[in-house]
């Protein structure tokens, strides 16, 4: 599918600040977002085509799970270079889409400021874990300990899941 449409209900406020970047394309891990307002709500339109979104993959290696982590990672630091936190929207298994060759991420943006980024990233790897075989769903488990005891930041997620993927490259060697 290359196109996914969104209902997003009463979330016009939480828009409008980065409504502009997202419509825009400006952030290059954000899909563009085309807008189809009915009444009351509104509907968010994104092209998805070239990537694929990540919970259709039914049993991804270590290995690439951990390149997906990666490049996740990377993708959410990209959005904090506009401002827009992984506090602010959804990431799940259904909003991350990454590209054939895992090279690159992009989101389908999804409003929602109740969540912290620690508790995300832990429903994240738990959710990754439905799609991994047991060598990831082993060091999901080792990230997800680090993840829940330290407060880590955006860059030391990616230096740990960096460090974890150099693991298992070392382990296949």
């Amino acid at each position: 599918m290359d196109k996914i449409i969104v209902r997003m209900r009463g979330t016009e406020c939480l828009y409008e600040e980065k409504l502009d970047i997202i419509k825009g394309g400006i952030c290059s891990s954000i899909f563009p977002l085309n807008i189809i307002r009915c009444d009351s709500s509104i509907m968010g339109y994104y092209k998805t085509s070239g990537y694929r979104m990540i919970g259709s993959y039914n049993e991804l290696t270590a290995k690439s799970i951990f390149i997906a982590l990666e490049k996740i990672f990377q993708a959410i630091e990209d959005c904090t270079q506009f401002l827009i936190f992984p506090d602010e929207f959804v990431i799940n298994l259904s909003t991350i889409y990454i590209d054939e060759r895992f090279t690159h991420v992009k989101f389908v943006y999804i409003p929602d400021e109740k969540c912290r980024y620690k508790k995300r990233m832990q429903i994240l790897i738990n959710e990754l874990k439905q799609i991994t075989d047991d060598e990831g769903k082993y060091h999901l488990e080792k990230l997800e300990k680090i993840v829940s005891e330290e407060n880590l930041s955006y860059l030391k997620n990616e230096y740990m899941v960096a460090k974890i993927l150099g693991e298992i490259k070392n382990n296949k060697s």
